[in-house]
């Protein structure tokens, strides 16, 4: 084997260690409200434009330890839209969107998160972990 090829196996490795060991440890971050809110500037926020309540904080909150993800919850009873963000224990082992439906004319659909601020929108998140690997992959492969 050759001893380039080992150095950079090895520089990967520890770095690697060093991308996991200092990532962030504290309890992660959603935004939490409610369409209904009775100000209407907040409901169509929570409803359309969640990342606008980033400069209030009182919707952006740090959940607790048992709060492993984000959620967004998309309801219909009866024709009456509601969406609920929040801070949420697992529902469900699969992160993403998943309906439920129940008896008379209720529609809901769960959608989880697991990075701080996720419920805000649907979007493609790239952990620091992956990009690394990905990275070092590409290294590797042109180096050796």
């Amino acid at each position: 084997m050759d001893v380039k090829y080992l150095q950079l196996s090895l520089l990967a490795l520890v770095t690697l260690c060093f991308t996991f060991l200092f990532q962030k440890a504290s309890a992660i971050e959603c935004f939490e409200c409610n369409s209904r809110d009775p100000d209407p500037n907040i409901a169509d926020k929570c409803k359309n434009s969640p990342s606008a309540l980033m400069s209030m904080p009182q919707y952006y909150k740090n959940c607790s330890d048992a709060s492993a993800r984000c959620r967004k919850i998309q309801q219909e009873v009866d024709k009456d839209e509601r969406t609920i963000r929040q801070c949420a224990t697992t529902l469900n082992n699969v992160v993403g969107c998943f309906k439920r439906t129940g008896t008379y004319k209720i529609k809901m659909e769960y959608c989880e998160c697991d990075a701080d601020g996720c419920n805000s929108a649907p979007r493609i998140s790239l952990s620091i972990a992956t990009a690394f690997s990905l990275m070092m992959g590409v290294l590797l492969f042109y180096f050796v």
